[in-house]
């Protein structure tokens, strides 16, 4: 049996945490949290950022073992991230538990309105064969790069005068440079070709769990945004992802250095950068920056079915248009006629 989490569960749940398995390995490494918390301070799950949690409870006719799935939805986005999942896959059933729990969790989240679900693994944990056969698509295979401390610079050396940081108004100068470099099968999977009505701005993306605590930079030559940066900054680490070209490495190297500057006055973390096989260019510079490739890591996207409210008769208007050819719109508002 599959319900949503109750105060009462606390202890249950708390239990079930020392075997849970991260399903969000970008916010696992920089930003860790504690499932409980989320879950108790969540009254209205899948709305603004709060958590959804549905616990696996053995029954006569479901006589598996306990487990638990949680996921946080993404402020002002129809989005939402599976961050933890148990048991761990060690025990025999747990493949059958988190079969269950991944579906589950994605009708849920479809009656919500949430249209996409993300979870991101490491390309050769066994959750990944177990993931897709679950419906998750795999999108995009990512090299996760990993500097051991945040680099110690002197904030005084001068920056070039074409790297600023973010604007609001450079998002849709930033939806196309994305688009320009990105496959489209990564576009959709990341929601690009959705009508939100958030600023389209793929920054925006990375920025989902702590927005006060990410910023981004960009690289600007005669007006034209080239390249961008953007960094999310967590209490255990930094994430730092890169935009532009891959063949101006000259551009893309004095904007990661500018990018590592400002890291100079955070805390002492790890800064990670994960890039993407249409960004391999990047890798030597970051090797030239004391960055070592650590892990493949495989991001899955679900596209679910979320259900769009109408008006009644909306829906009885095109019923009618469909089932009459040639039929003459007509206004339903039932408003008298002007005089």
């Amino acid at each position: 049996m599959i319900r949503p989490f109750r105060f009462s569960d606390s202890l249950f749940l708390q239990r079930l945490i020392r075997q849970s398995a991260p399903l969000q390995l970008e916010r696992h490494l920089t930003q860790p949290y504690s499932p409980l918390w989320a879950a108790l301070g969540a009254p209205l799950p899948w709305h603004g950022s709060g958590a959804a949690t549905y616990l696996h409870i053995p029954s006569e006719t479901d006589p598996q073992i306990d487990g638990f799935i949680q996921a946080i939805k993404r402020p002002a986005r129809d989005e939402a991230d599976i961050t933890y999942i148990a048991p761990l896959l060690d025990d025999a059933p747990a493949d059958v538990v988190w079969g269950s729990l991944l579906e589950y969790v994605a009708v849920e989240a479809g009656e919500h309105g949430i249209q996409r679900l993300y979870l991101c693994i490491a390309s050769d944990d066994p959750g990944c064969e177990l993931v897709s056969n679950s419906g998750y698509t795999p999108y995009i295979r990512e090299t996760l790069f990993r500097l051991a401390s945040t680099p110690q610079t002197n904030n005084a050396q001068d920056a070039s005068p074409q790297i600023r940081p973010q604007r609001e108004a450079d998002s849709v100068a930033l939806q196309r440079l994305f688009s320009r470099y990105s496959p489209p099968v990564v576009q959709k999977a990341e929601g690009m070709f959705a009508s939100n009505d958030d600023a389209p701005s793929p920054l925006a993306l990375r920025s989902w769990w702590l927005p006060e605590q990410a910023e981004g930079l960009v690289f600007e030559e005669q007006g034209e945004i080239i390249a961008a940066a953007h960094i999310q900054h967590g209490n255990a680490g930094h994430w730092l992802r890169l935009f532009g070209d891959p063949s101006a490495t000259d551009v893309m190297a004095e904007l990661l250095n500018h990018s590592l500057k400002t890291l100079s006055h955070r805390r002492n973390h790890p800064v990670y950068c994960a890039i993407r096989p249409y960004q391999s260019r990047f890798g030597p510079l970051l090797r030239a920056l004391g960055f070592t490739p650590e892990q493949e890591i495989t991001r899955f996207v679900k596209h679910t079915t979320s259900f769009v409210k109408r008006p009644a008769l909306q829906r009885a208007h095109e019923a009618i248009e469909g089932s009459i050819p040639g039929l003459i719109p007509t206004d339903f508002s039932l408003k008298p006629p002007k005089k």
